[in-house]
């Protein structure tokens, strides 16, 4: 159990690393600093989303796991290009390329907001211990 609590930790650090990088690409100055942060959010990211399938499945029933498994994937591999049509959209209603970096941060600040809120419930679940489970016993 200890280890899920670290795990959490880590989905939460991972996720707020993720969103102030992304944020900082936005209000990068040179080419160099938002290379690096460039590469620091691909890494958050990468780590946010293994832990994420992990915590997944280890709190999914062992006779849903497969359906709840095929649902997060389509949502990993629909939901970026949707994100993607809205930031393009939101960037082109403000001013096209020169609105890109502003509707990056928007991006950026939504997700921080979302990651802050949503923090302490993570940081608080017991992914092994399902309730669904302790009533079928």
């Amino acid at each position: 159990m200890h280890e899920l609590r670290n795990q959490s930790a880590i989905m939460v650090g991972s996720g707020l690393v993720f969103a102030l990088s992304v944020i900082a690409v936005a209000l990068s100055p040179n080419l160099v600093f938002g290379g690096a942060m460039v590469f620091v959010s691909g890494v958050s990211a990468t780590v946010f989303g293994a832990i994420t399938a992990t915590y997944i499945q280890i709190a999914t029933p062992h006779e849903l796991r497969g359906r709840v498994m095929s649902l997060y994937t389509i949502t990993l591999i629909g939901l970026p290009s949707l994100g993607a049509l809205g930031v393009g959209a939101l960037a082109e209603s403000l001013g096209g390329a020169q609105g890109t970096p502003r509707a990056v941060l928007l991006g950026g600040a939504v997700l921080l907001v979302v990651m802050v809120v949503s923090a302490p419930r993570l940081l608080r679940a017991h992914p092994g211990e399902h309730p669904a489970a302790e009533r079928r016993s």
